[in-house]
């Protein structure tokens, strides 16, 4: 066997690794080819360190939210103090998702609520 050298390697590869995308292994947390895990709660996904797993969580709190009749509603009120964090979320795409969850949340949420976040 003959040692390969760096040089001799595809850009984006790794000694033992032939072909493939060169991208998977080194950036992990940018892995958008799985759906966000149905097996974990909501909760967890929402600070999960998958941002497609985070995104996939504010869509699913979004559409709760549009389906909730009653502004003073618990759903309201166990997300109030998070929406700092989900709003500093440190991926775009996330951060988009996040964005447009906190839209509908304000939209929806009684105003008792909202002076809480403030």
């Amino acid at each position: 066997q003959t040692k390969m050298e760096l040089d001799d390697l595809p850009v984006g590869s790794k000694p033992g690794k032939a072909g493939g995308d060169p991208f998977g292994s080194e950036f992990p947390d940018q892995d958008d080819s799985t759906p966000s895990s149905s097996n974990k709660s909501l909760s967890d996904r929402l600070v999960s360190k998958k941002w497609n797993e985070r995104a996939g969580a504010y869509e699913e709190l979004c559409e709760t939210i549009k389906q909730v009749k009653n502004s003073k509603d618990p759903l309201f009120g166990d997300h109030a103090e998070s929406f700092k964090k989900y709003l500093s979320d440190s991926n775009p795409g996330a951060l988009e998702k996040a964005v447009d969850l906190f839209i509908q949340y304000v939209d929806k949420a009684s105003d008792g609520i909202i002076k809480e976040i403030q």
